[in-house]
């Protein structure tokens, strides 16, 4: 913020206390018209997402909330799907990705059977990831042998930390 001739770094939080500046935030909301079932939506959303996160609505009304990548509510009702996300690129992609499952499963004819969710052999998926790894940025940059849900890996003397369990990375110089 530029005042009195001089540049001040502030704080989102900070804003409205020295400037008449505001944060505000935009929530967007896309509804469409869904006939197919819920089940087979909500097979297609955990394969898209992964694990989906049941949102306890109001139990007077007959919807169903769901929440994918843990930003995206998709809110199904009688003939009806709306999506609602606070707006961020990532936000909006993430939408753009629900809003294209929402469309295939109207688009498609219930089956008979829908096989149960994927199982996940973590043994396999951490294998995996360090072979990504060593291909990525060289076998040097990464631990051959490691012990429990963490790794790390060395980029030009940086060190990132990989948190196997939670499937996040963090990286002290970022923070």
């Amino acid at each position: 913020v530029k005042r009195n001739f001089n540049y001040h770094i502030l704080s989102p939080s900070d804003l409205p206390k020295y400037t008449d500046l505001t944060l505000s935030t935009v929530t967007q909301r896309q509804s469409m018209f869904y006939a197919g079932s819920k089940e087979l939506l909500e097979y297609l959303l955990t394969q898209l997402a992964g694990q989906l996160e049941h949102v306890k609505g109001d139990t007077s009304d007959k919807k169903q909330i769901l929440r994918a990548f843990g930003a995206i509510d998709v809110v199904i009702e009688a003939k009806m799907v709306t999506l609602e996300w606070i707006a961020s690129p990532c936000n909006d992609m993430f939408a753009d990705a629900v809003m294209s499952t929402v469309l295939q499963a109207e688009s498609m004819e219930e089956p008979s059977y829908l096989p149960p969710p994927a199982t996940i052999d973590k043994l396999h998926f951490k294998e995996c990831l360090i072979e990504l790894l060593q291909d990525m940025f060289g076998e040097e940059s990464v631990p051959k042998i490691f012990q429990g849900d963490k790794i790390y890996v060395n980029v030009d003397k940086k060190k990132a930390h990989i948190d196997l369990a939670q499937v996040k990375v963090t990286c002290e110089e970022d923070a």
